[in-house]
């Protein structure tokens, strides 16, 4: 195959990025804009490769850091056809130095990373502080666990991962869309929709890892214990978490691109807040199970759940754009679900109410989650979803 005229450009093109990625360490920024630049260049010489646009984005990114692929020696073929043999040598030189790049890379934190680090020793400080202080616990705690906790806890439990299961091993939950978008839709959508779908897995094995853990409490006999039930408050933040960054997704430009930088910036912001907000209310609610607050004995728990429920709604006023066109009274059972929360501390925390109740709110609050999970999973089968994000984007630019 003769060289193509466009040789020289693409090479210096090829080795400036190259050396983006070794001297920046800026690797996510290749997925896009300067990519597209090579694509661009690739695609004229073998018009083949403009219907895999994305696949070519992903050679190259193997080929940038010199990853010995199949895709990448596709990449490796056409380079060699366009007769920039230097550029491989310039991997071969710098392959030790692309290699520690690389793991750099890996082992970065975010911001919001970070932030959950923090979070984590604060909560292990939290949970043990009684035994780092040597200060007794003062509040009694005093359950009486009947039977019914665990069948119900035991029957949302199963509910809740099957949920999880049907959606991370099966087409039903709506991965095949997530798999095979519509076409002719940008990569930045493609990543968006991975990136709400993920967080969606996420927040139904928070659910089953919260009731799994209440089948353990109840079935032990160990719900009685104070440390117990503060792990509790810490478990339950996690769906918490998982509504923050579903709305942060939705609500704010979350994927890297050279000129949003500011809109990652405040996409890592939003969850770093709302993660910082959830641990100070679920350490508040650990310390008021501890020791005896006097007037204000009980507001660490009430606090909790106001913070879960605000979360929640964050999420679910989301859900009411436009760009979904959905009627809005469908989302008035996913506001029900927000205010059982409440209900749920309020009557319970102050005995107002009896088990019948209790078993009333807790069977209503199975039902909307289900309601939840299919409607959420009718949209993104029906590409609701997809929609929203590719009209979101337009409107970004």
């Amino acid at each position: 195959m003769k060289k193509n005229t466009l040789s020289p450009d693409l090479d210096l093109l090829c080795k400036t990025l190259c050396r983006k990625v070794l001297n920046e360490g800026d690797y996510q920024n290749l997925s896009n804009q300067d990519l597209n630049q090579v694509s661009s260049f690739l695609i004229q010489f073998n018009n083949e490769l403009s219907s895999s646009r994305e696949s070519l984005h992903k050679s190259l990114q193997n080929w940038f850091l010199g990853k010995n692929t199949p895709s990448a020696s596709k990449v490796e073929e056409i380079a060699k056809s366009l007769g920039y043999l230097g550029f491989q040598d310039f991997i071969q030189k710098n392959k030790l130095k692309i290699q520690t790049t690389r793991i750099r890379q890996s082992a970065s934190l975010s911001p919001f990373h970070k932030t959950l680090m923090f979070c984590g020793i604060a909560f292990l400080i939290a949970l043990f502080f009684p035994l780092i202080s040597g200060i007794t616990i003062e509040k009694s705690v005093s359950v009486q666990i009947e039977g019914s906790e665990l069948l119900i806890s035991i029957i949302q439990a199963v509910v809740v991962i099957s949920f999880y299961m049907i959606t991370r091993f099966t087409d039903f939950g709506g991965r095949d869309k997530i798999k095979n978008p519509s076409v002719n839709r940008p990569v930045e959508v493609q990543h968006s929709m991975q990136q709400f779908f993920k967080g969606w897995k996420y927040l139904w094995l928070s659910f089953s890892l919260l009731y799994v853990w209440f089948c353990i409490l109840y079935g032990s006999g160990l719900y009685t214990n104070p440390y117990a039930q503060s792990a509790s408050d810490i478990v339950t933040i996690f769906s918490s978490l998982c509504f923050a960054y579903l709305f942060s997704v939705m609500d704010v430009e979350s994927i890297p691109r050279p000129k949003s930088k500011k809109s990652i910036d405040t996409f890592y912001t939003y969850l770093s807040v709302f993660t910082i907000g959830l641990s100070i209310s679920s350490i508040l609610s650990i310390l008021d199970r501890y020791y005896n607050l006097g007037a204000l004995d009980g507001m660490g728990t009430y606090i909790l759940g106001y913070t879960n429920v605000i979360v929640m709604l964050y999420f679910f006023g989301r859900l009411e754009s436009h760009y979904l066109n959905v009627n809005r009274f469908v989302l008035l059972p996913l506001y029900t679900y927000a205010i059982i929360q409440i209900a749920y501390v309020l009557f319970f925390a102050t005995d107002k109410g009896g088990q019948s109740f209790e078993a009333s709110i807790i069977g209503m609050a199975l039902l909307l989650k289900a309601f939840l999970y299919f409607l959420i999973r009718e949209w993104i089968k029906e590409g609701k979803i997809e929609t929203y994000f590719f009209r979101q984007h337009e409107r970004e630019g």
